[in-house]
């Protein structure tokens, strides 16, 4: 999903009992104003995500732990009208910024990396670290496995929203290409 869908997700576009997502907005902030829930980018874009059982227990324990975190703070849960039912809010229920979300990868990944330095110098080698990443890295990291794993593009269209199937083709044909020169290999083998 594109991060501004998964900032505009509520709850109610979650199906626990289908295990389905349903994509049907983006967040938009616009300068000077608050928060809304906008249409998707595109009309291909309003869709249905299958949902992985691990998934469905991280969301899960996210909504627990949401609800706790609401009554807790009483008053002080403050989201913004017509966004109270938001999956991912800040501390304080307001919708996330999309830098906001890329901020918080680039503290994670630096703090994997100073770990990792520190793993490295006692162990007397030279650290791998991790370079950072924007959200959309992992919309595109998730279509290229998939696409590795042999997940027909016409599946992988339709789980990223693409309006044709040459989008997905056009922003992914390296990982075909390589799958191309993977299956010849395959059948050098009967030669």
């Amino acid at each position: 999903m594109r991060i501004g869908e998964i900032n505009a997700l509520e709850w109610q576009d979650i199906d626990f009992g289908k295990m389905e997502i349903h994509v049907n907005g983006t967040m938009i902030k616009v300068a000077g104003k608050d928060y809304y829930k906008g249409p998707v980018k595109k009309g291909k874009s309003r869709r249905t995500v299958p949902m992985l059982p691990e998934i469905a227990k991280r969301l899960r324990n996210h909504k627990l732990e949401q609800a706790k975190l609401r009554m807790m703070l009483g008053d002080k849960w403050d989201p913004v009208k017509g966004l109270e039912h938001l999956v991912f809010t800040t501390m304080f229920g307001k919708p996330l910024m999309t830098l906001s979300v890329g901020r918080y990868i680039n503290s994670t990944v630096n703090a994997v990396n100073r770990e990792e330095e520190k793993r490295a110098k006692k162990e007397h080698r030279k650290p791998k670290i991790m370079e950072t990443f924007c959200p959309h890295s992992m919309r595109h990291t998730f279509a290229t496995r998939a696409l590795e794993r042999g997940i027909p593009p016409k599946v992988v269209q339709s789980y990223l929203g693409h309006s044709t199937i040459d989008v997905t083709m056009n922003i992914y044909t390296h990982v075909t290409a390589e799958l191309e020169r993977e299956e010849i290999r395959k059948i050098a083998n009967q030669f």
